[in-house]
């Protein structure tokens, strides 16, 4: 624990407080906050029956965009002169921002 919050928590009476565990890596973190802290978390997803077919949908109809063919066909290059980038959002970072 750094020392700055070390100093600080040598003061809090935290007999009271709660514990929670937070994702951390593969495992978890058990911790304390105080009782009238709000926690926050993401809801738990299923799992997709068919991903590729999902893949396939949204890369076909994205949202609040124009599909990766209408992109690449508006920049008016050729193939090989573009360079594509898609990106993925993981649960460590919800989306849409």
């Amino acid at each position: 624990m750094k020392q700055e919050i070390a100093e600080i928590l040598s003061g809090a009476n935290t007999k009271d407080w709660k514990e929670i565990q937070v994702d951390f890596g593969d495992d978890f973190l058990d911790i304390k906050v105080p009782d009238d802290c709000v926690i926050l978390s993401m809801p738990s997803m299923p799992c997709l029956v068919d991903s590729a077919a999902s893949i396939t949908r949204a890369l076909n109809q994205p949202t609040g965009s124009p599909t990766l063919s209408e992109i690449i066909h508006a920049k008016d290059k050729a193939v090989d002169d573009l360079t594509v980038c898609i990106t993925v959002s993981d649960i460590t970072r919800p989306a849409p921002y």
